[in-house]
């Protein structure tokens, strides 16, 4: 990897754009289960979030086909404020009968679930970065069995009214064909690697935070791209400063690494295929 002089200081994971198989039905999925409001929407496309923020975009697949193992999203993860958002939110779950998962990673408290084109989705809360130790450089990272009785305890017998307005895209996790070579594109791009302790598996961020990107090759090593109208990641979008543009530029440069370029954006695809925009907010 080549090294480089230009350093990004701070960046955020932003909106997560999706192909669905069924655009009325997955409209249903994420404003019911996951309380999200319907920002604007076209006959073939739909923009949900908050009213502050847009977080996901959803795009109707044109005969859509089956998904097939290829490269793409993992799961798209969205931060809540308190422990006690994550409380109400399992037991928001529970009252619909939604399955999931669970995990306690140390640093967060998390839950899974897919949506009905099986697009993974974690809803998490950190702990405070207090609370978060370093080990040989690394964060320490886990995962746990959640205690989810307490974090349902700690929303005081409060009751979800949908996605508070404070929640933000928290990281993107993709799947990856290769991990060395997928690390190595992000890293010269100006993430850190943060831990690397799960075989498989890397986790990456900007400005010290646990992680920003995870990259995995559990389900994905040595696979193609997704196929044209599966449903799967049609793009992930960062946000940062022009200062930390104007720098990503410079790296880009250095490395010469091709990206479609604008006053405040950068668009580019990772090795694996997966498509990235960073752009001024």
């Amino acid at each position: 990897m080549t090294a480089t002089t230009s350093q990004i200081t701070t960046l955020a994971p932003a909106e997560v754009e999706l192909g669905v198989s069924n655009l009325p039905r997955s409209l249903t999925f994420y404003r019911k289960v996951l309380g999200l409001t319907l920002r604007s929407q076209t006959e073939k496309s739909a923009e949900l979030g908050t009213p502050q923020r847009a977080l996901i975009v959803l795009h109707a697949l044109e005969q859509p086909q089956p998904p097939r193992r290829s490269t793409g999203l993992f799961h798209l993860a969205l931060l809540l404020p308190t422990r006690a958002d994550l409380g109400r939110f399992i037991e928001h779950l529970a009252a619909l009968g939604v399955r999931l998962g669970a995990s306690d990673h140390v640093v967060s408290e998390a839950v899974y679930l897919n949506d009905p084109d099986g697009h993974g989705i974690e809803v998490y809360r950190d702990r405070p970065r207090s609370e978060w130790t370093w080990i040989g450089g690394e964060i320490e990272m886990n995962t746990l069995p959640l205690d989810i009785e307490a974090v349902v305890q700690s929303a005081s017998g409060t009751k979800w009214t949908g996605i508070p307005a404070d929640t933000v895209m928290g990281h993107i996790h993709l799947k990856v064909s290769d991990l060395q070579t997928a690390t190595d594109f992000y890293r010269s791009l100006g993430f850190d690697l943060m831990f690397s302790g799960y075989p498989g598996a890397s986790f990456l961020s900007v400005g010290g935070y646990h992680h920003h990107l995870g990259l995995n090759v559990w389900q994905s090593q040595g696979a193609p791209a997704p196929a044209e109208n599966t449903p799967a990641l049609r793009l992930a979008h960062f946000s940062l400063g022009a200062n930390d543009l104007a720098a990503l530029k410079r790296r880009l440069n250095e490395v010469g690494q091709v990206a479609d370029e604008g006053a405040d954006f950068l668009a580019m695809t990772d090795p694996a295929g997966n498509h990235l925009r960073f752009s001024v907010r």
